[in-house]
């Protein structure tokens, strides 16, 4: 079973923009999970 975790506006804004304050973390945070093999989900009203 594959575990999910759900990802809101500020952490793909904190993963793409550098800029962000926590930009370091969120890159950090996301490797991780992947190295986890945790699928991240999202819906259209994060995105747009």
């Amino acid at each position: 079973m594959t575990n999910k975790v759900f990802v809101d506006t500020s952490g793909w804004a904190n993963l793409f923009i550098a800029t962000e304050s926590y930009h370091e973390q969120a890159k950090q945070w996301f490797q991780h999970k992947r190295q986890q093999n945790q699928a991240m989900v999202t819906t259209n009203y994060v995105v747009l």
